[in-house]
């Protein structure tokens, strides 16, 4: 292992400016508009793909959900509740 040490001609250290430095510079911006770009493509998928996992109104589901883990923390076995739950999104959705 070498370490280098430059020095200017009246003895002083000279800084020498780190590459690396420059170059986060830009991956910053890049990344950050790259992540952007890809959620708003990944964003009408999203929702597709929400219609199909989780049919029926939304607020329906989300009363659900919270019934279900109000059921969950008194001590009912999960078998139960996550049966309950499925049973109560599938009737508002009307999938027999």
């Amino acid at each position: 292992m070498a370490y280098r040490i430059d020095y200017s001609k009246d003895g002083v250290r000279e800084s020498v400016p780190d590459k690396t430095i420059n170059r986060s510079k830009i991956i910053w911006p890049v990344a950050i508009i790259s992540l952007l770009l890809i959620l708003g493509m990944l964003y009408p998928q999203k929702q597709i793909l929400e219609k199909m996992l989780i049919p029926g109104d939304a607020q329906v589901t989300k009363k659900a959900a919270e019934k279900l883990i109000l059921d969950l923390q008194d001590g009912e076995g999960i078998v139960g509740a996550l049966q309950a739950f499925c049973l109560e999104i599938i009737s508002d959705a009307g999938i027999s």
